[in-house]
């Protein structure tokens, strides 16, 4: 059994927050740093509204934690590198909903505040199509859903106004040549919900999806769901299956791969370890990591894959909580833990450091 419980090094919390807002939400390795998304955007308790939001990165030459900028957001949940550079949509700014906020972060170490785009109330995710950017936006009525950007972010045009009717662009990637930003999902499968925008080159469309092929086995009970994670490997497309939770916040359920075009039926993956709880998805090279948890026991665990097929555990280890998102660089695996909303443990926040060494003599073992 690969279980570095007693070798883990605890790095330590570096956000000074409450509990609940030490979720980290998102890691990103970039620029040789770790980089940790954490806060809470909602206005519910515990602890709403928890900005502003340092921009905070653990540098694994000098090993200690630091604070970059001071972020005018309640959260950070979403960190992708684009183009090289690392970018973070304003998920809740706290300057009002006139414009959304996106911050753009330099390999150099300088940023750009990009205070932008029109009538985002929330900036969930970007990417990269045809050399323009694409912004999935959280919004209410008469409020711009996708925007796109042709000059890196300094002007926007709406491509979508209430495309889903119920208020979230959740997740915005690129799959077989086509550019996609999701809808929320309901567990009920009627217009106008369970949508996506596509970029097909110049032209873009909206499309209706069946919620119950995108996430088989998880829709119902009245809760809603969306896509997190959205990885591409070897043409197929891999991602997580969350609930939503407190707004615009998730608890995992299911991980899920898509070898068809959007809307056609994906397979839940079964991992090695039956009934665990994914968390984040990492990919490197042809490699694929999957972190997860046993819900009861809180046995936390690590995955790979080559093909999508076969997984294997890499380690293990046992806490009072579960890892939310992991970042891997050289080997080495950085953990940063969450909590869900009614049990609010101390560590939450904590990173962990699963060294390289310590994992190969695990698995020789």
């Amino acid at each position: 059994m690969n279980d570095i419980t007693s070798k883990l090094i605890n790095l330590g919390i570096p956000m000074s927050k409450d509990v609940y807002p030490r979720n980290v939400w998102d890691m990103q390795l970039f620029n040789g740093k770790i980089y940790i998304g954490y806060g809470n955007s909602s206005n519910g308790q515990p602890s709403p509204n928890a900005g502003p939001i340092s921009v905070i990165y653990y540098d694994p030459v000098a090993a200690k934690f630091i604070t970059q900028l001071t972020a005018d957001e309640e959260e950070i949940a979403v960190l992708k590198i684009i183009a090289g550079n690392l970018y973070i949509p304003g998920i809740d700014t706290r300057e009002g909903w006139s414009f959304g906020n996106l911050w753009v972060l330099r390999p150099n170490g300088g940023y750009e505040k990009l205070r932008t785009i029109p009538n985002a109330e929330h900036v969930l995710d970007v990417a990269l199509y045809n050399d323009k950017l694409f912004c999935g936006n959280g919004a209410t009525s008469a409020r711009w859903n996708v925007t796109v950007s042709p000059d890196g972010g300094h002007t926007w045009q709406a491509k979508a106004n209430n495309f889903n009717a119920c208020e979230m662009g959740s997740a915005v990637f690129v799959y077989k040549g086509k550019l996609y930003c999701s809808s929320i999902f309901f567990y009920y499968d009627i217009d106008p919900a369970n949508n996506f925008l596509v970029a097909d080159g110049d032209t873009i469309t909206v499309i209706h999806v069946n919620g119950k092929k995108m996430f088989p086995g998880m829709m119902g009970g009245g809760i809603s769901y969306k896509m997190l994670r959205t990885q591409v490997l070897n043409g197929k497309l891999i991602y997580l299956g969350v609930k939503i939770a407190n707004a615009m916040q998730w608890n995992p359920e299911g991980l899920f791969i898509l070898n068809g075009d959007i809307g056609s039926q994906a397979n839940r993956i079964a991992l090695p370890v039956t009934g665990v709880l994914p968390t984040d998805i990492v990919v490197r090279s042809n490699t694929v990591y999957v972190s997860a948890f046993d819900i009861n026991t809180y046995t936390n665990y690590m995955f790979k894959s080559t093909d999508l097929v076969n997984w294997n555990e890499i380690f293990r280890f046992t806490s009072n909580t579960f890892a939310r998102s992991f970042e891997e660089l050289n080997g080495d695996f950085y953990l940063g833990m969450g909590c869900y909303i009614n049990n609010l443990v101390a560590t939450t926040g904590t990173i962990y450091k699963a060294a390289a060494k310590v994992i190969k003599e695990s698995e020789q073992r």
